[in-house]
């Protein structure tokens, strides 16, 4: 009944509601062992095209080569959080780095993978995501991960409900950036790229913006956090407020309206700290008093701030918000062909 158990609580892992489309492959490196593989990038090496890869929380890192982890190929992969509470043991899943490169990979024809579609969820990447340029990426999601530094290689990219310490644009179009907590943006130069209901929160000795233009910012938060230098952008809605008083937003050759510049959005935390370490924002409470102006103040009627949006935040865990199994009971472990297993089942709900 033991191993049961084990099988019931990992099975709320891999349990989501991303339509799969190839096989689905399991990987855990943690003592538990309940998995096909034990090895990250062996799993990515034997899987195919649009192959779904459920990385198991674990109390060990999956660490790859020498080079991190690779993928060359166009992947799901979804891992259990990277701040799981009450759920998976409190385990994450960690992969110090990881690479995204197009790269020949078929032994027989030689021919390159397309990884262009490849979706990253519920990981912490503790060093980076480090894309390879040797070939450029379209329609890259990245959801529900923590990262410390994401550098774009291509267009089309979505990025949601993640805690980024900065992310180098590196002057790509169409990029949605929606409703995640972060420290800073670097070289952005396209009117495509967009911005909205994040939180950029209290980051000590790091610029928010690093030569930033055209991009369009709706319903952020810049706390203790100055976005300059930025030329050309457009500023709807946002909240500035800052220990020393800044200039009202939009400012030089900035446009827009609706800003509440010098204005405390008033979080539920309270006061913050004037810098806050990466791994510390998720002991926040970043949702805002039912006072604040912020409350149904953005562009579309809903809360400024990661709560409001398109894609609120979900939680600060990175795990699924799909109910937990904590218990199975078997009760007839022993049948007949003819006979039905009989099987309960207890969740709870994940917040």
């Amino acid at each position: 009944m033991k191993k049961f158990l084990k099988y019931a609580l990992l099975s709320s892992f891999v349990i989501s509601s991303h339509f799969l489309v190839g096989k689905v492959i399991t990987v855990n490196n943690s003592d538990t062992k309940i998995a096909q593989y034990s090895d990250l990038q062996t799993a990515i090496d034997n899987s195919g095209l649009d192959d779904t890869i459920y990385v198991h929380p674990s109390p060990n890192p999956y660490n790859g080569g020498s080079q991190g982890v690779n993928i060359n190929r166009r992947l799901t992969i979804i891992g259990g959080g990277y701040a799981p509470t009450e759920t998976q043991y409190g385990w994450s899943t960690v992969i110090p780095q990881l690479n995204l490169d197009s790269v020949p990979s078929d032994p027989i024809s030689g021919n390159k993978f397309p990884i262009s579609g490849t979706k990253i969820i519920g990981c912490h990447i503790s060093s980076w995501l480090d894309y390879y340029i040797s070939d450029y990426k379209t329609d890259i999601t990245v959801e529900r991960c923590m990262i410390a530094n994401l550098q774009v290689r291509g267009i089309r990219y979505k990025i949601t409900n993640c805690i980024i310490g900065s992310i180098d644009v590196n002057n790509f179009s169409s990029l949605v950036f929606s409703n995640n907590l972060v420290g800073s943006v670097g070289q952005s130069n396209k009117s495509t790229v967009i911005f909205t209901n994040n939180i950029f929160y209290p980051r000590s000795g790091a610029a928010t913006f690093g030569t930033v233009s055209y991009a369009n910012f709706s319903n952020n938060i810049f706390y203790s956090n100055n976005p300059t230098p930025s030329d050309y952008c457009t500023f709807n809605n946002n909240f500035l407020v800052h220990s020393v008083v800044l200039p009202v937003l939009p400012n030089g050759t900035n446009t827009g309206a609706g800003n509440f510049s010098n204005i405390n959005p008033q979080f539920k935390a309270g006061n913050l700290p004037a810098s806050i370490a990466l791994g510390d924002l998720p002991k926040y409470d970043w949702s805002l008093v039912t006072s604040s102006k912020g409350i149904k103040g953005g562009t579309d009627g809903t809360d400024i701030g990661i709560y409001g949006g398109a894609y609120p935040m979900p939680n600060l865990t990175g795990a699924s918000t799909l109910p937990q199994i904590t218990r199975m009971d078997l009760f007839n472990s022993v049948l007949p062909k003819t006979d039905k297993l009989k099987v309960s089942f207890k969740a709870r709900k994940v917040n």
